[in-house]
């Protein structure tokens, strides 16, 4: 299911907004009997079917540049604000109903897309896994549900499942440790994540410096599907509130693009990722990249391999990226709640919380104060300093890309309960630093 494919669907008359709608909501409906927590709230037919009404009596004749998502159905996490709708992320205590929505979700609306839900995610954002959901979690799109089945990958599980089981042509989510990346890869779809901050207002945090937005596309519909909605949120949101320049399309090719044969990928070393990954996952990214080799050879006009990065200059990457977890960062997720103090919401929430998300968050809580201001700038500081370093060592200004496996392997749910914490911490060993040093990220 994708952009064009609907959009084709609609130029021919084999479907109409209203009665794909129809046929989509029938569907989903009936799959909750065997897959039911894709959905943290499925709007009801009535209301979708009223958008759509109010879509075809402003905008009756299709497309155009300001509708260029007309009548295309997506769902988006349940942390971003709708107007009107529960947000609850996963944690119903907490949950409020919001007076105005994201300004990415309102982008999206008025460039005439039809919103059909939101999707389940990981309590509070927190988590890789996919499985800290108290109300049940989604079930990956490669296999069964249950204790023997591989896991969905979060925290944006709902929004990666949905688009990978074809329910929508695109969705989004958010990424803040891989939360993007990782479900996106488990389960078959593109996904673009943006620089931290850009297209973040009217959404939940995690952790309000690092989080991200991304963008869940059909494998099928390549990156244009996924490019075409970026557009539509980034021409929205930049400038308008965000004091961030607005960017080069990088999934157009962007500068490198214009720079032809001089842009150049790397790797992390491949010893250290033996270390890391799965021999499946490893053996499969190994294979990746000598045929990327080999085809670079043949074309000079396709990026072109360096040398893989030093143990070194991968150490100082990985260490960065530690901080999600164990440093400045992660008692910045202590502040989700401005209003309390971290100890008296997370003892009042105790009997609410996914263990694993409470153990994360109580202990966060118990060493911050230990943690010192002091440290926390050492943190700051040293993320500065790697960033700077990174931008001219590693990515040379934007000459070279990093190639790296989304995830160093895809585990059982039985895995997840044996060492759930330590399992989510192996899943966002490779990617954490990308968000800490604010980079895009397209995961394919």
């Amino acid at each position: 299911l994708t952009i064009s494919a609907i959009h084709g669907s609609y130029s021919t008359s084999s479907h109409t907004p209203r009665s794909l709608l129809v046929a989509l909501h029938s569907h989903i409906t009936a799959l909750t009997a065997t897959n039911p927590h894709i959905f943290a709230h499925l709007f009801p037919l009535s209301h979708i079917l009223s958008r759509v009404d109010s879509l075809l009596q402003s905008h009756p004749h299709g497309p155009t540049s300001q509708t260029p998502l007309w009548g295309i159905p997506f769902v988006v996490k349940d942390n971003f604000d709708i107007a009107g709708v529960p947000t609850i992320v996963s944690c119903h205590p907490i949950t409020y109903t919001p007076t105005t929505s994201s300004p990415a979700y309102h982008a999206l609306i008025t460039a005439g897309a039809i919103c059909i839900g939101k999707a389940t995610m990981d309590q509070l954002a927190t988590g890789l896994t996919g499985t800290r959901v108290p109300e049940g979690y989604p079930s990956c799109v490669y296999g069964p549900h249950g204790r023997g089945a591989y896991v969905p990958g979060g925290s944006s599980s709902g929004s990666a499942v949905a688009v990978g089981m074809g329910l929508v042509p695109f969705a989004l989510g958010t990424d803040t440790a891989g939360s993007g990346r990782v479900p996106a890869g488990f389960n078959g779809c593109f996904v673009f994540k943006a620089r931290p901050g850009v297209g973040m207002e009217g959404v939940f945090p995690a952790c309000k410096s690092l989080d991200s937005l991304a963008i869940f596309g059909a494998r099928d519909g390549g990156v244009r599907g996924l490019s075409m909605v970026w557009d539509v949120i980034q021409g929205a949101v930049v400038g308008k509130g965000e004091d961030v320049p607005r960017s080069v399309n990088p999934l157009v090719g962007g500068n490198m693009a214009k720079k032809g044969s001089g842009v150049k990928f790397t790797t992390p070393p491949l010893a250290e990722l033996k270390k890391i990954c799965s021999p499946q996952y490893f053996h499969c990214f190994s294979k990746l990249i000598s045929h990327l080799q080999s085809q670079s050879q043949q074309d000079p006009h396709l990026p072109q391999p360096a040398p893989p990065l030093s143990a070194a200059a991968w150490e100082k990457l990985t260490t960065a990226g530690k901080l999600v977890y164990s440093g400045a960062y992660l008692y910045e997720r202590l502040t989700i709640l401005p209003t309390h103090r971290p100890t008296e919401w997370l003892s009042e929430l105790k009997p609410h919380f996914d263990p694993s998300v409470f153990t994360l968050l109580s202990s966060a809580a118990q060493n911050s104060l230990q943690y010192t201001p002091e440290q926390i700038f050492r943190d700051l500081h040293f993320v500065v300093g790697v960033t700077q370093w990174a931008r001219k060592v590693v990515f040379e200004d934007g000459e070279v890309m990093v190639l790296l496996p989304s995830a160093p392997g895809h585990p059982k749910v039985l895995e997840v309960e044996g060492n759930p914490v330590e399992v989510g911490e192996w899943l966002g060993s490779l990617m954490g630093w990308a968000n800490v040093l604010g980079c895009e990220a397209v995961g394919l």
